[in-house]
């Protein structure tokens, strides 16, 4: 029975559905415990703690099994141009997920998961790029260099 059940989550996980799969925790705190800071992402691994830095925008995100969560407080560009991501960051900023503050910057109001990389920066950025180039550690490594390290 406990193959068959494992069997299940494999073929939903393929198609995307998450429903039998146990919420993301990463040591022993939910995704809304983690505290944004300018140094690093508190009680993270290391391994997990990403970030933006483009021009004047700092965002930071924690990588898990399903995708990037951008956090709370993460900039967003003002301007945006009309890109495959332009309706998601849309919907986010009529949903108050992204919004104003009194500066008139636009940020994050709690975290928010991305299925991809790409999707998170492209949202912030405001215009298509290739998340894996753009997301580093905080040695300074890209995602892709993470990522292909962890191949080997």
């Amino acid at each position: 029975m406990e193959d068959f059940i494992i069997n299940v989550k494999v073929l939903n996980g393929v198609f995307g559905h998450k429903f039998l799969e146990n919420p993301v925790i990463l040591n022993n705190k939910s995704i809304d415990d983690f505290k944004f800071t300018q140094e690093k992402i508190l009680d993270s691994n290391e391994d997990t703690n990403l970030f933006l830095n483009v021009k004047d925008l700092t965002a930071k995100a924690i990588q898990t099994d399903e995708g990037i969560v951008v956090l709370k407080r993460s900039q967003v560009a003002i301007s945006s141009r009309k890109f495959g991501y332009s309706s998601l960051r849309d919907k986010l900023i009529t949903d108050k997920i992204i919004s104003t503050n009194s500066l008139g910057e636009l940020y994050f109001t709690k975290n928010c998961p991305f299925s991809s990389p790409s999707a998170a920066a492209a949202v912030i950025l405001g215009y298509s790029v290739n998340g894996r180039n753009i997301w580093r550690n905080s040695e300074g490594k890209s995602l892709k260099e993470i990522e292909n390290y962890n191949i080997k």
